[in-house]
């Protein structure tokens, strides 16, 4: 989708008018917001990005070095994708997003700046960004989807944690928002559920139980041991 599109497709989408209000930034910025929006989505590292300034369609402007612009940014971008996607494939996206969603994700790992686990801030807007994508689009959150669009394992935010307590707490933010989200569509979905509920328990989510054993007594009175029974006992008497 071209840039000019965004501009047009938000006056009509009440997305984009709950925003915060433009100051000052018109459509004489075009051509530099479509620059700029390219650099911010084909940014190879993080030390050599170019920190210029990004006019979001119908909102102020944004500079992906402030966190917060940042996550506005990877949102429209992620949102853009979509848009794009649907519209290019008709009859895929309506199907499962089973079948689609890795799609999405390589075009979103393509077209969004390359972070590290040292980007700490930056990788929890981004992980915000997909949580909310991925229930957009009917799938929960899982660790490995925001692996494979960030590239970022989860020892190397393990190995950080003595460095910086923002990696512990990420790392719990990321166990609670994953088992939530399993839990969920285990609550929720009415399709088959074993796989879910496997994977449940072997993540400790759901308790794993033993089967218990129960003792059955096999002795069974039959006419015999009944009489031999009550011969023995009227001779006590």
């Amino acid at each position: 989708m071209d840039f000019s599109d965004l501009i047009e497709e938000a006056k009509n989408d009440n997305r984009f008018k709950a925003g915060r209000p433009n100051k000052s930034s018109t459509i004489n910025h075009y051509e530099e917001h479509k620059k700029s929006l390219r650099e911010f989505r084909h940014t190879p590292q993080p030390d050599n990005y170019n920190s210029e300034i990004i006019q979001a369609a119908g909102a102020e402007v944004l500079n992906p070095d402030i966190i917060s612009d940042y996550k506005e940014l990877y949102k429209i971008t992620c949102d853009s994708i979509l848009s794009d996607f649907a519209r290019d494939n008709p009859e895929l996206i309506k199907r499962h997003p089973y079948n689609y969603y890795k799609q999405l994700l390589i075009m979103i790992r393509q077209n969004t700046p390359k972070i590290t686990a040292d980007d700490i801030d930056k990788a929890q807007a981004a992980w915000e960004v997909l949580t909310q994508f991925m229930e957009s689009i009917g799938l929960y959150i899982t660790y490995e989807t925001f692996e494979k669009v960030t590239g970022i394992y989860k020892y190397q935010l393990r190995d950080r944690q003595k460095l910086n307590t923002k990696y512990s707490e990420f790392l719990k933010k990321i166990t609670i928002d994953c088992d939530s989200a399993l839990i969920n569509e285990i609550q929720y979905n009415p399709f088959n559920q074993t796989n879910k509920i496997f994977i449940a328990k072997v993540h400790g989510i759901i308790e794993k139980t033993e089967p218990k054993t129960i003792e059955v007594n096999h002795n069974i009175s039959n006419f015999r041991n009944i009489s031999k029974y009550r011969i023995e006992e009227n001779g006590d008497k």
